[in-house]
Parts: C-alpha cells; structure tokens; sequence
C-alpha cells in the first residue's frame, strides 16, 4: 500500500492534481452494488440497484466522478481518477471510444473536461 501512495504522489504530487479515488462494491446478503468516490471536492456513496455488481459500482464511480468535476471546473487544474479496477477503466475508455451518439454521459465529460 504505501508503494502505491508514494507512486501516486510521485506521478500526481497533489499539490498540482486534484485526487478523486473511487470504488464499487457488493453486498452479498441483498447482491446490490454500491458506488462512491472521494476527493477534496466532492465525496459520494449510492446505492445502484438489485442485481448491479461491483464492476458496475467501479464504473459508474468513474463516470459520477467526471460529472461532479464539471460542476467544480473552476476549483482545479489537474485531476486524476484512482481506480483499483483496471477492467473498469478500460472499459470506460472501450465505451468512450466506440459510442458513436450521444447517449453516454461520460463522453461528453472527457471532452469537456
């Protein structure tokens, strides 16, 4: 753990990167994911629903992390989005790049961003 601390501040030293570090999670007892994320911004935790896994939870807290730093554009420079799930990250970038219309909210947030 703390190689991957001193990693992050060595890439992203804070002082010039805002650092928003998400997760998903499952509840095994009702199989419902959850989302959150967390950063000197902004902080959030919900619930997305029956049958959601923890996949789900780690994307969405990717593309809820975009949506919230565009409502905070002015409050930083830089920002980078910690994510233990390279599948999600992967994936997010899979969908960006292959979503032709404009029914994905992430898309438009990168660009805007």
């Amino acid at each position: 753990k703390s190689i991957a601390l001193q990693t992050i501040h060595t890439r992203y030293p804070s002082h010039e990167w805002l650092h928003i570090f998400t997760n998903g999670s499952l509840t095994s007892q009702q199989k419902v994911a959850g989302t959150g994320a967390t950063s000197k911004l902004f902080s959030f935790y919900k619930p997305l629903g029956y049958g959601t896994t923890n996949f789900d939870g780690e994307l969405e807290a990717i593309v809820a992390s975009l949506n919230n730093l565009l409502y905070r554009i002015d409050k930083f420079h830089k920002a980078v989005i910690l994510s233990d799930s390279q599948a999600a990250i992967e994936d997010f970038l899979r969908i960006r790049c292959n979503q032709q219309n404009d029914n994905f909210s992430g898309d438009e947030t990168v660009n805007d961003i």
